[in-house]
């Protein structure tokens, strides 16, 4: 017959390390969102210091702040929205006569503006997310990195950080930080492959994920420095409204990014049982659609396609392209260094210079300027591929012409080392 008195002591004790089990894992999901909400108060200070910082800066009362960003809101989707460049793509000016639904002030992509000016001040922040980045690479192997800058959406900040002047405004971009005179060269680990764009998609939002956890990505210095949902929101026609896609829905650029949404729900439909499962090893936040969506959007602005895979190649992929570029991308060459470590690069073209202060411009695929925002969310200035005229009469006084600027590629093989470009 048992003892009460020792079946009470094991009953206490198995009780005792129940408590401790219990009040363990409840610390691990307590420090976690601990942890989550203090990310989410340092975004909210940042957004509120840089906001304060830049009422202080022009000294201006709240009505008349609130009244200049209301007026740059209008200013930026009037000279530079996507709504003129769905309307760039219409040789015909077919559908001049909807810009009416289109106004600025009356769509969520414009509301996205005022968000962004703070992006638009300096900020240390910027800086060193850069400096993160550069270490990262050298620490691979890369050479050459001390040539370039990060230009982005602000003001010249510093001597690392610029933006790229363009005729719609201020875009991301790779700038000269002195003459360019020697190859930039990376090593391929930094690279981010996948056999498909929806497998790098996923491969890049778990990635993300990781980041966000707390447990780490390798990739995270990159991932930093991509552009957020927010961004996209301002100039790409992935994110754009129904409202605007309604007004311009004659035209194919539009069908064509309907029925990639619908191929994007129809993987997530498929695969998304997977690829929770996958995210639930990493952290307790669930991966949404919105998270497999902002990650292919940035794999159409940034792949490059295949021979031999899909991937994103980290600071080759922040240059923009011109008509006459003066870098080639190769995703392998040939260096002379110890070691087995293989590299991928970015050489000056054959009787090309780039001088301080220049921005490093790689070619793109040859398409026409509804692929390019399609795919890219910008226009080409002076693209020599025209867009196809479509097949209706449209009174002269309804032709409204534009333009914007930004992506794209292809790759191809050549001796010894494999140049590439995007599409």
């Amino acid at each position: 017959m048992l003892d009460p008195a020792k079946l009470c002591e094991e009953l206490r004790e198995r009780a005792h390390h129940r408590e401790e089990e219990v009040r363990e894992a409840f610390a691990v999901t307590a420090k976690e969102a601990a942890q989550a909400e203090l990310r989410r108060c340092k975004e909210e200070l940042e957004a509120a210091r840089i906001e304060l910082t830049r009422q202080r800066s022009e000294d201006l009362p709240k009505p008349a702040v609130e009244a200049k960003a209301d007026c740059l809101r209008r200013s930026l989707m009037a000279s530079g929205g996507l709504r003129k460049a769905l309307d760039a793509t219409d040789a015909e000016g077919r559908v001049s006569r909807c810009l009416e639904l289109a106004r600025a002030n009356k769509l969520p992509l414009a509301d996205t503006a005022a968000s962004h000016m703070a992006e638009m001040c300096p900020d240390a922040g910027v800086e060193e997310l850069w400096r993160d980045f550069l270490s990262w690479a050298e620490a691979g192997g890369a050479q050459g990195l001390d040539q370039v800058m990060l230009g982005s959406m602000g003001y010249l900040y510093d001597t690392r950080i610029a933006f790229v002047a363009k005729d719609d405004g201020p875009v991301r971009g790779l700038v000269a930080k002195r003459e360019v005179t020697s190859p930039i060269i990376l090593p391929r680990c930094l690279l981010l492959t996948a056999s498909s764009e929806s497998e790098l998609g996923i491969k890049l939002a778990l990635e993300k994920k990781r980041m966000l956890s707390g447990l780490g990505s390798f990739w995270s210095p990159w991932i930093r420095i991509l552009p957020d949902k927010a961004e996209l929101q301002q100039y790409h026609i992935a994110y754009a409204s129904e409202e605007l896609l309604n007004a311009f829905h004659e035209l194919p650029v539009v069908a064509r990014t309907r029925a990639w949404h619908q191929s994007l729900a129809e993987d997530w439909r498929k695969e998304a049982e997977n690829w929770q499962q996958q995210a639930e090893q990493i952290g307790p936040t669930a991966l949404t659609f919105d998270d497999f969506f902002w990650a292919c959007t940035v794999v159409k602005t940034r792949v490059y396609l295949p021979p031999p895979t899909y991937c994103f190649m980290p600071l080759a992929d922040m240059m923009n392209t011109e008509p006459e570029p003066n870098m080639d991308v190769y995703d392998s060459l040939e260096v002379d260094a110890p070691g087995r470590t293989e590299y991928y690069g970015i050489l000056l073209r054959d009787g090309c210079r780039v001088s301080a202060g220049q921005e490093l411009t790689q070619a793109y695929r040859p398409v026409d300027n509804s692929e390019r925002l399609f795919r890219g969310g910008f226009l080409l200035k002076d693209n020599p591929v025209a867009v196809p005229r479509l097949a209706i009469k449209v009174p002269a006084s309804e032709v409204s012409p534009g333009r914007l600027s930004r992506r794209t590629q292809k790759w191809r093989h050549e001796p010894e080392n494999r140049r590439c470009r995007r599409l």
